[in-house]
């Protein structure tokens, strides 16, 4: 339920916002750019958010129980969990960097293949009228 509310609300924020673009940034930004982050930002939010969520607070719940379960055990354990904690969050912060870079090279290399199939839909008529549709039915297939 919550996934459906938050990508609901992104969705609004993310038309509100191209709404209020200047019609410059519709000349610049390709058909499929836009309609590749819409629905991309949408699937993350249905499919994806509510699961991760759950998953995230179920292991949280497990790693602070046995980190407090082996703490007080051993009290030697503490002396080890706080430099993994901090290697943890070193590797958490290169792995984010690297994540968010490979999403944006997936995305810039999946808009030019929406851009095209955007452009030849929107211009069927031109393209039935000089007769290319064959040459443009094999670009697709």
């Amino acid at each position: 339920f919550a996934g459906t509310l938050s990508s609901k609300a992104l969705h609004n924020m993310a038309f509100s916002g191209m709404l209020k673009s200047p019609i410059r940034f519709f000349d610049v930004t390709p058909i499929g750019v836009l309609i590749n982050r819409f629905s991309k930002d949408t699937l993350f939010c249905d499919e994806r958010l509510s699961y991760s969520f759950c998953l995230f607070s179920t292991m949280l719940t497990e790693f602070l129980a046995s980190m407090v379960v082996l703490c007080i055990s051993n009290y030697y354990f503490i002396l080890i969990l706080i430099p993994l904690l901090l290697l943890m969050s070193v590797l958490l912060v290169f792995y984010l960097k690297t994540s968010v870079e490979v999403r944006r090279i997936e995305a810039m290399l999946r808009s030019p293949v929406l851009s095209h199939v955007s452009g030849t839909l929107s211009g069927m008529s031109t393209i039935r009228a000089a007769k290319q549709v064959d040459v443009f039915r094999e670009q697709h297939y």
